[in-house]
């Protein structure tokens, strides 16, 4: 991969390139998110390079890399409170989500609740919580855990959760049937990401659910009969189960 010019350097480098690796994961882009993360690795192998890795190959599908760098971290550093109050529990989240596991997700998480503000991955614990309790249909505690980071601007900062935030909450309100505050929830999202390459995964599935939306609304309006009562938002991923609202892009 070249010369970084000193271990600090690479594993700055590592680090760089890594968190590419997650954001790529969070939208959707599975295959960039694993090769990355992989070129990550390679670069350095830091504690931080690993963590931030192993979040996305759990985003990107594979899960066993994720948990055998989880397995290294918690060998590495058994006492590490940042570790493992935060960063072992949330890689694990993310592998039972990809695993299709809310459930897990949801129990894993809990202890992490007093630490949502540590600004760890822009808050990327209620994020994760939010979109396991949307998978069970648990509209009520969905919202609540997406509406954190919109609540603190000044933790989430810059970080692509807190735009993905507003995706997810309409989402929300589309299970619950509250096309109005689903379709203002998008719109959000939309003036936040208008500049977006129109070829993000995560971005295309908010567009075809959109419209989806907008259809059920006009068919309603119009009273045709064959508006549904609840749209499906499967997406085009042919790897997953039969939700109404789905959560990530293609693989």
């Amino acid at each position: 991969m070249g010369d970084y010019g000193g271990i600090g350097k690479k594993e700055s480098v590592a680090t760089v390139m890594a968190v590419q690796a997650w954001l790529e994961g969070e939208m959707g882009d599975s295959a960039a998110a694993r090769k990355d993360a992989s070129a990550a690795l390679n670069i350095n192998s830091a504690f931080i390079v690993k963590a931030i890795s192993a979040l996305a190959f759990a985003r990107a599908g594979d899960t066993a890399r994720a948990e055998s760098l989880a397995g290294a971290m918690a060998k590495e550093r058994p006492s590490d409170t940042i570790a493992n109050v935060y960063q072992l529990p949330t890689i694990r989240a993310a592998v039972a989500l990809d695993r299709n596991n809310p459930g897990k997700a949801i129990e894993i998480l809990q202890p992490v609740i007093p630490y949502d503000l540590s600004a760890q991955r822009g808050m990327l614990s209620p994020y994760e919580c939010g979109q396991a309790y949307l998978l069970v249909h648990r509209g009520t505690e969905a919202a609540a855990e997406f509406q954190k980071l919109l609540d603190h601007p000044g933790v989430v900062v810059n970080n692509v959760l807190g735009a993905l935030a507003h995706l997810q909450l309409g989402r929300v309100y589309a299970l619950a049937g509250d096309a109005s505050k689903a379709r203002a929830a998008y719109k959000e999202f939309f003036a936040l990401w208008k500049d977006a390459d129109p070829d993000i995964p995560i971005l295309k599935d908010a567009k075809t659910e959109y419209a989806k939306l907008k259809w059920a609304h006009r068919a309603r309006a119009c009273g045709t009969r064959r508006s549904p009562e609840r749209i499906d938002f499967s997406g085009d991923r042919g790897d997953s189960p039969p939700l109404l609202i789905h959560l990530r892009g293609d693989r």
